[in-house]
């Protein structure tokens, strides 16, 4: 098997060494990914749920351009800053998956991120289309 590598047009692609998702044996591996805008890579400063929901729609972007996609999503890791985060995280999270027949496995830690101003980063693996 041969990993591939992953960049999703309309996205802020990362330098060479770093890979937003490779693609191994069916399964897309998603790299972190942080609020940031993809036309400037601004984070919403004092906003988790802005931050919140631009990791989201990174994070889909990233998996169509692998083939897979948002309910294919087997298992995510959420990174919050501030545990007193965690409601907004919570009702985001909902509207996203509340409803699929099987939601992705989960864990959620706090802790001090390593970029100034992310108050949340997001990371996960998928299944490709079927």
């Amino acid at each position: 098997m041969k990993k591939i590598r992953i960049s999703a047009e309309g996205t802020r692609i990362p330098p060479k060494m770093y890979s937003q998702a490779i693609i191994y044996d069916g399964i897309v591996y998603v790299s972190g990914q942080l609020g940031r805008h993809p036309e400037d890579g601004h984070l919403d400063l004092n906003d988790p749920e802005a931050q919140i929901r631009q990791s989201f729609r990174n994070v889909e972007m990233i998996l169509e351009a692998s083939g897979s996609s948002m309910e294919n999503i087997l298992e995510l890791t959420c990174y919050l800053k501030n545990k007193e985060d965690l409601p907004v995280l919570n009702k985001v999270y909902a509207e996203l998956f509340e409803d699929m027949e099987v939601p992705p496995a989960r864990c959620c830690v706090c802790l001090e991120p390593v970029v100034d101003g992310c108050l949340f980063e997001v990371t996960c693996n998928a299944h490709l289309n079927q």
